[in-house]
């Protein structure tokens, strides 16, 4: 099977963007564990502060904040179940590459 320019390209960038992805999994793990260690952080010391001590301010405080560290929260999830899944990059991507070498060897 020979590849045209274009294809090469298009097999070039996904090869690039594989490991891409494989190379920086451990710094967006660890920053997606940073950004949750934060948000924990955040939550337990905005309820410490709001709840022993009850005014208005602490409450509209803590009811304003609140709704935005849940959604870093569940997004800081969401990111460390999208890393772990895709650790060893997209498995249809890597099929495709693999089955792309294989065509090459087998015409060569």
């Amino acid at each position: 099977m020979q590849l045209s320019d274009t294809d090469k390209k298009m097999v070039s960038r996904l090869r690039k963007e594989q490991q891409f992805i494989i190379r920086l999994r451990w710094v967006r793990l660890f920053v997606a564990i940073g950004g949750l260690a934060a948000c924990v952080y955040c939550g337990f010391t905005l309820v410490e502060v709001a709840l022993p001590d009850p005014d208005p301010f602490s409450m509209f405080l803590l009811a304003l904040i609140s709704p935005f560290i849940c959604l870093i929260f569940f997004g800081d999830t969401f990111f460390i179940v999208y890393i772990l899944r895709y650790w060893n990059g997209k498995p249809e991507t890597n099929l495709l590459l693999r089955v792309i070498d294989d065509l090459q060897k087998h015409d060569a």
